[in-house]
């Protein structure tokens, strides 16, 4: 950041746990308070366990893994995104409305 700041950049640093959707909200809403908007999302949170035989993984450990790498990469971009510009969210709503209707009815639960 340091390297930034001397560039006569700015730059922010922020703690956030990837997996948790209240986190991740407060993130999105302070790069709302500090920016007007968002021109680049690094998303590359990750963790490992240490290599064991599936036999001996604990199913906690298994989740805090799949929730940071999988559950992660999802949450940020998605609530970043709804503080894109209008005209982001418009492209991003008339994509997805695309895919929708060639998708067709969302599976019944």
């Amino acid at each position: 950041m340091a390297l930034i700041r001397e560039a006569q950049g700015d730059a922010v640093a922020l703690t956030v746990d990837v997996a948790a959707e209240d986190s991740v909200d407060r993130m999105s809403g302070a790069v709302a308070r500090i920016a007007d908007k968002l021109d680049v999302l690094i998303n590359n949170a990750g963790v490992a366990s240490v290599p064991a035989r599936l036999l001996y993984v604990l199913t906690a450990e298994w989740d805090r893994v799949n929730a940071i790498n999988l559950r992660g990469p999802f949450l940020v971009p998605a609530r970043c995104c709804r503080r894109c510009s209008p005209r982001d969210r418009r492209q991003e709503q008339s994509e997805s409305g695309i895919k929708e209707r060639n998708r067709g009815p969302p599976p019944s639960a």
